[in-house]
């Protein structure tokens, strides 16, 4: 598998990782400020398991993101220093 392959594949299940832990977050929130008694179609402990391992897994994806782009992201930080030396 090409870089740009591994790439899009942790781009994609970071997106996953994302909404399931910003949905699951709503959920919580809602639920633990009172301002719906319960979500009905899923249990509290499951919402509670799914946010954290969401998150777990979003964060883990972020540092392979971070490996995976580290060079561009050095070549762009350095690009842009040396404009603001001119």
């Amino acid at each position: 598998m090409d870089k740009s392959m591994i790439n899009y594949s942790v781009n994609v299940l970071l997106l996953i990782a994302f909404g399931l832990a910003g949905l699951t977050g709503v959920f919580k929130f809602l639920t633990v400020n009172g301002l719906v008694p319960h979500v009905k179609f899923m249990p509290f402990f499951l919402i509670n398991t799914v946010h954290d391992w969401s998150g777990v897994i979003m964060t883990l994806l972020v540092l392979v993101h971070i490996v995976l782009n580290w060079n561009f992201m050095a070549a762009m930080t350095k690009k842009l220093f040396r404009r603001g030396e001119k």
